[in-house]
Parts: C-alpha cells; structure tokens; sequence
C-alpha cells in the first residue's frame, strides 16, 4: 500500500494505461457454450470416448420432431420430405438420417430390393399403410424414427465437423427454425433439439443475464456502500477497483483463448460483489482514523500498518477459495476456478494501489458522528448482533451446546444431498427447450446414449455367429436390465435382414446359424449405414444405447450395475476372454464426472481449510488460532449442505463451487476481526472490554462488506438460468450464516486464548544479557522467550520512578528487559543496597508470601520490564506447557537460592550445614 501512497499519480496512470491497452483485446472475447464441458477430462471412458469417435465417426447431430394424430397422410409425408430436402441442402448438414433415405429392405422371390421407406410418394392409403408396417417391423427404426403409434417422427441431422467453426450456434438453429417454418403449417407440432440449439438458448439466457445483473450488482454496491460508509467517494471506488479488474480478467481470457462459458459468465458480476470487500474494510479503517483526528498521511501510515497483514491474508484467503476449485475433474469447473482466482489476484494488487492512492490525492470530508450510531438508525433490525455478542458471551456454554446440536443436525443430513448435473437441468420445466426434450423422450427413445465398445484383436471376429451371440447377450442384459430404453448393434442389423431373408414377419428375430450367412447378408448392407455400429475390419463393434436418465447419479449406478453383470458373463464363460469391453459416451463421462464432485469438493474444502488453518496459525504463531479461525467457518458450510438436503438441491457444477466460496470470503471476517481484537488487546489487558471495542469496531465494515455481498448474490439468484440463479442464493444464505457465526461463535472462543501475532514475535528485540544471562530463562530458546515475553505484560516506568514499595502486597515478579534498577530498605529508603540490570528479576518471593514489601525498588534509569502473577503463570501453564515446566523449574532453583542466602543471613552457620 506504501507504494501506492508515495507514487500516486504514477500509480493510477499506470493503471489506466495497462486498462486501456486490455479495451483491445475485448472485442475478440468469445462465448462457447459447449455441454461437453461437464465432462471429465482424462479417466478411461474419456480415452475410450476419443478412440470410438474416431472409428466410429461420431458428430454432432440434431433431430428434428414431426407430430401429428394424421401423421401418414400422404399431404404431410410430402410437406415433410421437401423440408428433409431443404434440410440437407444446408451448408453445415453432410447427411440426413430419415424414413426417406432409410432403405427398406424386401425379399420377393429371392430377390432382394432395399428401397427407402418414404422414397416414393404412395398413391393409396393401404400403400401408406404398408410402409407404416415395414418400418415398425424394422427394430432399429421402430421408437427411434418412428414411434409405436405412428404419430410423430424424428428426423437426424449430421453435422458438417469442418463447418463448425464457419457457422455459429445461432446461425444453425434459426437457419433450421426458417426451414421448418412452412411445415408448421400442415404438422400440427414441429420442433428441433439437440445440442445447438441447446447451446444456442443458454447463450441466449447467459447474454440477458450479462446486460442485467452485471449493471444491478455495480447499482447494488454502489448504493450498499453509500448507505454503510456514509461517503459517496468511498462507494466509488470499490466500483473502480472491480471494473478494472474485469477489464484485466477478460483480457487474459482473450489471451489464454478462454471463452465465456455458463460459469465463467458470472466472473465479472463476482469480481464485483467479492472484490469490494477489501476496499470496504480500508475504507473504513481509514474514515475511522480521520475522525479520531489524524491527518490525512497519518492516517494512510497508520492504515498501511495496522490493515496490511489482514488484507493479505484475507486475499490470500479468497483466492485459495476459488484456486481450490480447479481440484475439480469437471473441465468448467476448474476453468471457473481458475479464471475467477486470476480476476480476483488482479482486484487485490488494483486495490493497494489504487484505494491509497486515490486517498493520497482526493480530499475527504469525513462525518464526525460515529458510524455505528449511524448504522443503528438505518438498520434497526440488525443491530441485535452488538447484544448477541455479549449475550453469547454470558450463556457461552449453552452457545456452545446449540452449535454442537445444530452440528450434529447438519451431519444428520449430508446423506441426504444429492449429486447430479445435467444439461437439462439449467432450465425451467415451462421452458419451450425443456417441454420438447420431454416429448421426445415420452414418444420416442430417449436422446441420451452412451456406448459399449467391444473389440477383438482378430480380424473378422463379428462375422463369425458365435461371437455375434456373444455380442448378442451383452444386449440382452441391457435391454433386461428396465434401466435404459432400447440398444443397437450389428446384430440387429443382421437379425433384420435374416428375418427379411425368410420372409418372417413374426417379429422373433434371430441370428443366422451360419458363419457363411453371416458374410452373405453382409453383402446386401449398405456399409455406409453400419459404419456406426462395426470397423471396416470387423473386430470392433458399437452398441448404442439409449435412454432418460437425466439423474446422472442414477445412470452411474445404472451402468455400473451393467458392468458388473457384463463381467459376470465373462466370469462364468459366457464370453470369450479375448474380448476387450469398454463403457463410454457423452452421458457416461457426465456421470463419471458427477460422481467425482464429491470427491472433488472434499479435496477443494480439505485444501482450502489446512491451507487457512497454517496461514492464520502462522500469523498467529499458535495452531489454537488456526482452529478458532475454522470453526465460525465450517459451521455455515455444514448449513449450506443441510439446507441442500432438506429442499432437495443437487450438488452440481455450479453448487459444488459454493462451499469453497463461502469459507475464503467467510475467512475474511473472521481475520479481520481476530486481528482487530489483538490489535485492542495490546491496548486493553480486559478481555470483555476488548471484544467490546472489536465489536463496535469492525461492526461496520463487516456489517457492509457482508451485506453488500447477500445483495450481490441475491442480484445473481434473480437470474433465469438455474446454475447461476441457485448459486447466487445459496452463496447469499451462507453470507448470512457466516455473518452470525463471526459476532456470536468466534467471540467465545477468542476468549479461551491470547492471541500473538508473528510479527509481535518478531519486532521484539531482546538483549542477550537478557537471552542468556537471566535465571527465569535459562534452557528456553530466543523464540520461547519471546513468546514468554508477549504473554506477560510489558510495563514501562521513567527514571527515579518507584516501582515497588512498602505498601505494596501484589503477589507479582519483575524482569528487567532493558535499563537497570536501584533497591533500597522498604523501612529506611534512604539505605541503598544494591543495583539490578537487564535480566536480573526482583519481586519472586512475593509470589509465594502475601506480605508487605522489605524491599523498595526505584528505577534509576528508563526501564522496561515485564510482570509475571500468578494468573499469567496459570495461563502459560495450560496454553505453553513446555514454557511452563521450564519457566517453574528455573523460578523454584531462583527461590532456593534466595532462601539460602536468606538463611545465611539470619542462622547459624551449624544450622545451615550441621555435621
């Protein structure tokens, strides 16, 4: 903050250079909306993923939906196979898979003939109702193209993969929605889904959010900050400090090649509501130095020592908050993380630069009335914490029994929540995207498919019958298993063509006897058609399977039951060992994915927390403080989790990020007022009193930062996209929890320790005639002694000032730290005796003997010493124990010798030492 103060001008044109340099680069920001994303990124269903993609051909595909009660009327067919033209002429669609190109395979007289179902108009109604026929006798087609009912058809369209970087989301949804257009005219519902025009609609949402919340959280904080600090520079420039952080963030997106995404759109709004935090805490610091009546170069000195350590660490804190994130396996997570932890970095380096910078330059008139009082005026309702404080205080035990009651509760709980994450989710069930998906699924087989890949390291291996029956009870045990729709493979392609073959209409389709067959049949298929479903090689096989778990928790368990059963086969030597068998597919590495949130969040919390912990049991040079810090944090965490699991909300991509949040920004309050209540407790030796101070003293900034922060977050929860909308209330729920826990909790358990700071440790410069020739510290190291040293209290007296006299009966001892003393006769002062300097110790005996003084010390030069009683030796016996053995050790050899010396005195010598 320093440099910020002596180079202001320097500084502030060097912020808005490099802020106008990133302007640039904003233009070529861009939004990718991709539902891979909520992948896993490595794992073996990824690999396996990648590798039939390849050999299978895999691409992106959309499906359009024709429904109608008179569907196969031959004015519909024909309304709908022009727009299956019209579709296949687009220049990003490379092929259509429809009723019109799907070849209906026949076999009259021997012959075969493998015509496309709807290729040729049919004249009659008994020909309409043919071709129904055949294509629900085919299984393959029959619930995927057409459903059972013949009312509504599903059309796929293939995506051109090499025009996918020409033509955007929304150029292929509305150029398909123009096409489909006329036809609404004779189909009574028609509609497209699939993953561009899902993309398409969440960037249409994420745009609408970004011209909404970000303008209603900068209006929010702005007028937050106006009605706390009672200052209208102080709300400016908080507002200063995040807008040049977004500019930054963004411009490294630009650079990274980051898009936007549906979690990092809400970046900017969170470098908004979250990075005013420590602006809020320096301003407030520095209104309250200016009404004490300090000048205004005082009051940013004073402002760089007594906030630097406390906003380090509190930054410190909130970025290990979001850097944690990216622990996660979900690549949208981890990118959130990351992009978030670099935008928040930037606020807090804009921050010490500007904010002192800028009060080095402006000229502030700050109110003279005390802002506590008039924070009791304009919030009322909230100015029960001052009393909460003090009536926890007073029942702190029974405090302390209700946290571990609601503790307990909480865990009662955590079974309860639930881990999904899935694309439909981000909308409402009256969403026209939502409805659609839903008629599909109810009409036809679900969208979703995963695949098996089953491979063999010898060619030609699935033209043999025997190991298409072996590939043939693999999906059997899908299609039995009620947990999935319906699978596809090559075998149903050649139980077809078997079936047509014999002209066997039953409907019992069965595989040929023959391995001879098997190769004929294969002649009749058109290859390009069962290209998904087998290599040119024949030894790698595809099954499709389709179905309607959205739950992705539920399809995990689903498959994983597959699979075991699948190994069972193998075990028991219903399938040949040399068959490699892979799980893969879009909804099973989302599933993959989901499962390991939980993983994911335990290490993101586990990380965040021990890195806390050592941070503040550093700062604090005690592992009790770290602990102290954790507890008022961890408690609105299990909260958060509770709630989730009473209301039923899923822990996914956008929730998962919640707790990780909450606990860095918690963490802030609780630094800021741990070292606030040192800071009062170096002045004041009461600890009432100065929990007291603390209290009135960062009721304030914390009271605004707190609140500017559930405001914020509540302008997210407004949000129409679900992720967005439930991460912004649940993140302003925890805001407020944690808010509670900092004025009741925390104060309970600061008042079991004494806090001492590194840097106390550190300024303190002990002589070494005090380090190494004082009796009382002999084995202890420099370290020790300086703590010793912080746990006492240190009492400075001027020259010829008495420091015990006759009347004293204080049971307390002295340690000369620097400068020496003169002790004279308590009952003739004027008798000098002798002289004490640095680490010399006077007053121990009183420590044993509630007497009056026989001894006068005066100071005969500047002194610093410090005084031990009986309570310090307690404290130092339950808190340092190491200290404490040594510390008694050392005093009761120095009272031995004292006593000799004293019996020495007034005995006989054969008393002393008889024979």
């Amino acid at each position: 903050m320093s440099v910020g103060t002596l180079y202001s001008k320097q500084v502030i044109l060097i912020l808005l250079s490099i802020s106008l340099l990133c302007l640039f680069l904003l233009p070529k920001l861009k939004v990718s909306i991709s539902t891979d994303a909520l992948m896993t990124s490595y794992g073996d269903e990824r690999k396996w993923y990648e590798y039939s993609s390849e050999v299978f051909g895999k691409s992106e595909t959309a499906v359009v939906v024709f429904h109608d009660e008179q569907l196969f009327a031959r004015k519909r067919l024909t309304a709908i196979k022009q727009t299956v033209n019209e579709l296949s002429e687009l220049p990003f669609i490379s092929s259509t898979v429809s009723l019109y190109n799907q070849k209906n395979y026949k076999s009259i007289d021997g012959n075969v003939s493998a015509n496309p179902y709807c290729g040729t108009e049919p004249s009659t109604k008994k020909e309409l109702e043919a071709i129904k026929k055949d294509i629900l006798f085919n299984p393959i087609l029959r619930n995927q193209l057409l459903s059972e009912d013949a009312k509504t058809m599903a059309v796929q369209l293939i995506f051109d993969k090499s025009a996918a970087k020409t033509y955007t989301d929304h150029v292929t949804q509305e150029s398909i929605e123009k096409i489909l257009e006329p036809v609404r005219n004779v189909i009574s519902k028609v509609y497209q889904v699939g993953d561009n025009s899902l993309r398409d609609d969440i960037t249409h949402k994420m745009m609408n959010d970004q011209k909404t919340l970000l303008p209603a959280s900068l209006l929010t904080l702005f007028l937050m900050l106006l009605l706390t600090l009672r200052c209208l520079n102080g709300a400016i420039i908080p507002l200063i400090t995040g807008a040049i952080s977004i500019i930054w963030t963004l411009s490294i997106m630009v650079l990274l090649d980051i898009n936007i995404n549906v979690l990092t759109a809400i970046v900017p709004a969170l470098l908004i509501i979250i990075g005013s935090t420590e602006d809020v805490h320096l301003l407030s610091s520095y209104y309250a130095f200016r009404r004490e009546g300090n000048s205004k170069d005082i009051s940013l000195s004073l402002l760089n020592k007594e906030m630097g350590v406390a906003v380090l660490l509190t930054a410190l804190t909130t970025y290990v908050g979001f850097i944690s994130i990216m622990t996660n396996n979900i690549e949208i997570v981890k990118q959130f993380g990351f992009v978030a932890s670099i935008g928040l970095l930037f606020n807090f380096i804009i921050t010490l630069l500007l904010v002192p910078a800028w009060l080095k330059l402006s000229e502030v008139k700050v109110s003279n009335k005390d802002p506590n009082i008039m924070l009791k005026r304009q919030y009322k309702t909230l100015t029960f914490m001052v009393s909460l404080c003090a009536l926890t205080q007073k029942y702190n035990k029974h405090t302390l029994l209700f946290v571990i009651i609601i503790t307990l509760l909480s865990l009662a709980s955590l079974n309860l929540v639930q881990i999904n994450s899935n694309a439909l989710d981000y909308f409402d069930k009256e969403d026209p995207i939502y409805v659609n998906m839903k008629h599909v699924e109810e009409k036809l087989v679900g969208i979703e498919s995963f695949s098996v890949i089953v491979r063999s390291p010898i060619e030609d291996t699935f033209l043999k019958v025997k190991y298409l029956n072996e590939l043939k009870n693999i999906q059997n045990l899908i299609d039995d298993s009620g947990y999935f729709d319906k699978s596809t493979s090559f075998v149903n392609y050649m139980e077809f063509v078997d079936a047509v073959m014999n002209e066997d209409r039953s409907g019992e389709f069965q595989l040929p006897e023959r391995d001879d067959v098997i190769e004929e049949y294969n002649l009749f298929l058109d290859q390009q058609d069962v290209r998904s479903y087998i290599n040119p090689k024949y030894n790698e096989v595809q099954i499709l399977v389709w179905h309607k778990l959205h739950n992705s928790h539920d399809l995990y368990q689903a498959v994983k039951d597959i699979k075991n059963k699948v190994y069972e086969l193998k075990k028991n030597g219903n399938l040949s060992d040399g068959l490699e068998i892979h799980f893969t597919g879009k909804s099973i590495l989302n599933s993959v994915a989901t499962e390991s949130i939980a993983l994911g969040q335990i290490a993101s919390l586990a990380l965040m927390l021990f890195v806390i912990w050592s941070l503040i049991s550093l700062l604090f040079a005690n592992f009790k403080a770290g602990l102290i810090a954790m507890v008022p944090n961890i408690l609105p965490i299990m909260l958060l989790f509770a709630v989730m699991g009473i209301f039923d909300i899923p822990l996914n991509a956008s929730t998962v990020m919640v707790a990780a949040i909450a606990i860095g920004l918690g963490v802030d309050n609780t630094i800021h007022f741990m070292v606030r209540y040192h800071n009062s407790c170096k002045k004041i030796r009461d600890k009432g009193q100065s929990l007291e101070v603390t209290v009135k003293e960062e009721l304030t900034p914390i009271m605004a930062t707190s609140f500017s922060l559930f405001m914020g977050f509540l302008v997210l929860s407004s949000s129409a996209f679900s992720p967005i909308s439930l991460f912004g209330a649940l993140s302003a729920m925890v805001i407020v929890f944690s808010f509670i826990t900092t004025f009741s909790l925390l104060p309970i358990l600061l008042c079991t320790t004494r806090l001492i700071t590194i840097w106390d440790i550190l300024d303190i410069k002990v002589k070494e005639a005090v380090l190494y020739n004082c009796q009382i510290f002999k084995g202890l190291s420099a370290h020790q002694i300086k703590r010793l040293i912080l746990e006492t209290h240190i009492h400075s007296y001027h020259r010829s000032e008495v420091i015990i006299s006759q009347k004293d009966v204080f049971r307390e001892m002295y340690i000369i730290l620097d400068g020496s003393v003169d002790v004279y006769d308590a009952h003739n002062p004027d008798v000098f005796l002798y002289q004490l300097k640095e680490g010399d110790v006077f007053g121990e005996v009183s420590l044993l003997l509630d007497t009056e003084r026989t001894r006068m010390v005066k100071a005969s030069t500047d002194v610093q010493a410090i005084k031990i009683d009986w309570e310090t030796l307690r404290y130092i016996g339950r808190h340092r124990p190491k200290i404490s053995n040594r510390l008694f050790f050392n005093l009761s050899e120095l009272l031995r010798q004292r006593i000799g010396h004293t019996d020495s005195l007034i005995l006989p010598n054969e008393m002393i030492n008889p024979k």
